[in-house]
C-alpha cells in the first residue's frame, strides 16, 4: 500500500484515490482523538481568511505507508484506512476513511482561530480555521488554512432578529401562509415587519452615511 493519497488528474475528479480505492472522508488524530475531520474527499485550503474562496491541494505524502484495518482502532496508532460502509460514485468499489496519525510528526495542525466569513443586511457569519501543515505536493511542506467541519454560527443583527422572529410565525403558520388575508390579520406579522421595516431603513442611512 502507497504513503500517497492524491487526486486522479486525469478524470479531473476532486476526490482523492489511495491506489485505486476512492477516499471518502480524512480525519487527524492524535492520543487516539480525531482533532480535524476533513468536511469532503479531498483537503482545501483557505485563499485568504474571511473568505470560502478556496483550492484543492493535489494530494497529501505521508513518511509511512498506510496501511488497512478492518475496524477503527485509533489506539494502535500510524497511520491507516478503513472501509466507509459507502459505495464509490466513481468506481465499483467501497469507498475509504484515512486516519492521519499526528503523533507520527508527518503533518501538524495548529490552534483553532474564529474568524468573519461573510457579512450582510441580517448580520454576520463566523467560522473556525486551523493552521494544517504537511507535504501536500512536489513543492514540499506547506502551511495552509482549512475550515473546521460544523463550526459555522451566525450572529444576527437587530434587522436579523426581527426577520428570524417573522420568519417563525410564518413557518408555525404553514400552508396557511398562502393565504395573504391570513397574514394581513395577524397583528402580531405586521407589528414585526413595521419594526423589521424601521431597523432596516436606520441601518441603510447608516451605511450611507459612511460611504
Amino acid at each position: 500500500m502507497t504513503n500517497t493519497i492524491s487526486r486522479r488528474r486525469s478524470s479531473g475528479l476532486r476526490v482523492y484515490f489511495l491506489d485505486d480505492h476512492q477516499v471518502h472522508r480524512i480525519y487527524f488524530y492524535r492520543n487516539g482523538e480525531v482533532i480535524l475531520a476533513c468536511q469532503s474527499a479531498w483537503i482545501e485550503r483557505l485563499r485568504d481568511i474571511g473568505s470560502y474562496s478556496g483550492e484543492d491541494m493535489p494530494g497529501l505524502t505521508l513518511s509511512t505507508e498506510i496501511r488497512r484495518s478492518t475496524k477503527l482502532n485509533l489506539t494502535k496508532g500510524g497511520h491507516f484506512y478503513i472501509s466507509s460502509g459507502t459505495n464509490s460514485f466513481y468506481a465499483r468499489d467501497r469507498t475509504y476513511d484515512i486516519y492521519v496519525d499526528l503523533a507520527i510528526g508527518d503533518c501538524s495542525l495548529g490552534c483553532e482561530q474564529t474568524v468573519k466569513m461573510s457579512e450582510d443586511d441580517q448580520g454576520c457569519t463566523f467560522h473556525k480555521v486551523r493552521s494544517l501543515t504537511a507535504i501536500f505536493d512536489a513543492a514540499g511542506q506547506q502551511n495552509i488554512l482549512v475550515l473546521v467541519p460544523n463550526s459555522q454560527v451566525v450572529v444576527p443583527n437587530a434587522f436579523g432578529v426581527k426577520v428570524a422572529e417573522i420568519q417563525k410565525i410564518l413557518n408555525e403558520l404553514g400552508e396557511r401562509t398562502t393565504n395573504i388575508s391570513v397574514i394581513v390579520k395577524n397583528k402580531k406579522i405586521i407589528d414585526l415587519l413595521v419594526e423589521a421595516h424601521a431597523i432596516y431603513g436606520s441601518q441603510s442611512h447608516e451605511i450611507s452615511s459612511l460611504s
